[in-house]
């Protein structure tokens, strides 16, 4: 199902500029700098978290009911702040970002970040089960399920677009609505109901008899219809 998901993504995507040739593109967003902003907000977060979170140096304790769950950084820099010995650890010196207490989900989410690469992490406030999931999620209005769209060309992380359900004790991969095309970037702009999302889609293509590379901007929809979902280009932002 996976298969057939993706292929159409690659339908719909790959005629975008009549006789235009679609070419892989680079990432617009995902560097290690998004990381410095959730770093200067994690303290806000954890005070929101009101006690079940708590931050002593490199060690992150999360409360959940029935365990704590524990994370501690690896931070492996020499005086410059240049990575060292990262790339030859087995766990590529993880640092680990709290972001929010999702309470009426009963979800704690963590940013993780690699000397190569990042995920995310969902752990269940009961059990302190950990799922990746991907990015950061947004949720659609009546709180069923929520999508996550990550543009990061790099290092086995999550690239594409995702949808979780979030009605049962941990989040479910939706895999029908899942998508990813290694000749675009998706990035997120809001839900417009319980079964559309708004994408901003960003490729580059190389026009006809040219040597340039140009960059195509515009909206696509991610809809639910009949159970089925499906991804289709709008117009121009």
């Amino acid at each position: 199902m996976i298969r057939n998901a993706i292929a159409g993504a690659v339908a719909v995507l790959g005629v975008l500029a009549g006789d235009a040739t679609a070419q892989p593109a680079t990432a617009p967003v995902g560097d290690g700098n998004t990381f410095i902003p959730m770093r200067r907000a994690e303290a806000d977060a954890i005070s929101a978290a009101r006690g079940r979170v708590q931050r002593d140096g490199p060690t992150l304790s999360l409360q959940a009911e029935q365990r704590t769950v524990v994370f501690r950084d690896v931070d492996d820099r020499d005086a410059e702040g240049f990575i060292t010995e990262c790339e030859r650890r087995p766990d590529h010196c993880p640092t680990f970002i709290f972001r929010q207490y999702d309470q009426s989900h009963h979800g704690f989410i963590v940013a993780v970040s690699y000397s190569e690469g990042r995920e995310t992490i969902w752990i269940d406030d009961v059990t302190g089960a950990e799922t990746e999931i991907g990015g950061e999620p947004h949720f659609s209005p009546n709180g069923t399920r929520f999508v996550v769209v990550e543009a990061w060309d790099c290092c086995n992380s999550f690239d594409g677009v995702r949808l979780w359900s979030a009605v049962g004790p941990r989040p479910e991969w939706e895999q029908a609505g899942s998508f990813k095309n290694n000749r675009a970037y998706f990035n997120f702009r809001r839900w417009l109901d319980n079964d559309r999302v708004e994408l901003g889609t960003e490729i580059e293509i190389m026009p006809a008899n040219s040597a340039a590379y140009s960059t195509q901007r515009f909206l696509t929809i991610l809809s639910r219809m009949r159970g089925a979902w499906t991804i289709e280009r709008q117009t121009d932002p």
